[in-house]
């Protein structure tokens, strides 16, 4: 349900000013000023300040704004020196924040935060355009539709492995850290980190769930194999991706030498030899199947070698298939362990 601009100003404000009339005191690195001498640079000494500018910025024609793929709404004001987040799925989290980048005035920084959610609204395949807009909530009315839509069926479409490539997993990991800031630029607790991989782990086991379910319920035996390399290799990208969050975060605990650091070190090698392996294995598939779609440079390369091969090749299919075989085998046992 929809919220008014009163109630998200309330919410915005209680989350980013503090509960209880008393405002965070979280100290920012760039500025060394805390949260309240923030906030009192821009005439806000209270909770109820900080709900009223919150307020103005969603109603005035001079703020800028834009709906994020994933339905978060942002808002930056110059004249007021302040921006603003919302969002209709999680209410809770809307905040609001002075700007804090000395160098930059609210609506630069606006275009920013859009064009990187444009970028990885890009790389997953999602159209939405992110287009900031001057004239406060209003303007993003027509935006709310077609913006949410948007995501649920291109997210749906990917998680039943209708997809023609795998999705990058590294993406979900820094959502989930996103979704924790309450700023931008905001260093994460360790317990905000645990929370976004936590959160991370658990929508990667969602997408894995549909796979699964489209691959039991696919009759062609083609596509039911195409399906699990495709969860094989999001879940290997992930893992790796993970790895060293969870290898982090047991130093802190435990100290550098801990079963628990060892052990993420050790899941993260296993996982990158899986990837790895899966991506050649999709590569070398797309040599005979136009239905896997190339998208790693290296091994389209290979790809590219092995048609031209084939195609100058008076072999039988069969020895096409083994030296296809081992093409692909030995340039993926060169890749574990290496960074690509």
């Amino acid at each position: 349900m929809a919220r008014s601009d009163e109630e998200y100003a309330e919410l915005a404000a209680r989350h980013g000013y503090g509960e209880d009339l008393n405002p965070r005191q979280t100290l920012n690195r760039q500025t060394g000023k805390s949260r309240q001498d923030e906030f009192s640079e821009i005439g806000v000494k209270s909770q109820t300040d900080a709900k009223n500018l919150c307020a103005e910025i969603r109603k005035s024609e001079d703020t800028s704004c834009f709906r994020a793929p994933d339905g978060r709404e942002v808002y930056a004001n110059d004249r007021l020196k302040a921006l603003h987040y919302s969002n209709e799925q999680n209410p809770e989290k809307s905040t609001i924040f002075p700007n804090n980048d000395l160098t930059r005035e609210p609506v630069e920084r606006l275009n920013d935060i859009a064009q990187a959610e444009r970028d990885r609204a890009k790389e997953q395949g999602i159209d939405a355009p992110c287009v900031v807009r001057p004239g406060g909530s209003k303007a993003l009315e027509q935006d709310r539709p077609a913006a949410t839509k948007s995501v649920e069926v291109d997210r749906t479409a990917e998680s039943t492995g209708t997809a023609s490539r795998p999705r990058d997993q590294e993406q979900v990991l820094k959502e989930a850290q996103d979704q924790q800031r309450e700023t931008p630029d905001q260093e994460l607790s360790p317990d905000q980190r645990r929370a976004a991989l936590h959160e991370a782990s658990a929508a990667v086991e969602k997408d894995q769930t549909a796979l699964k379910d489209a691959q039991e319920n696919e009759p062609d035996d083609q596509r039911k194999e195409q399906i699990a390399l495709k969860a094989n290799i999001e879940k290997a990208d992930f893992d790796r991706h993970a790895a060293p969050e969870r290898a982090e975060l047991a130093i802190e605990e435990n100290g550098p030498q801990s079963i628990d650091v060892l052990k993420a070190k050790r899941e993260g090698r296993e996982a990158e030899a899986v990837y790895e392996q899966g991506v050649a294995d999709w590569h070398k598939n797309s040599v005979r199947d136009s239905e896997y779609e190339r998208y790693d440079d290296k091994w389209s390369k290979e790809a590219e070698i092995a048609e031209e091969r084939e195609a100058n090749s008076n072999e039988t299919q069969a020895e096409k298939d083994a030296a296809l075989d081992r093409q692909f085998d030995a340039s993926a046992s060169k890749s574990f362990g290496h960074d690509r």
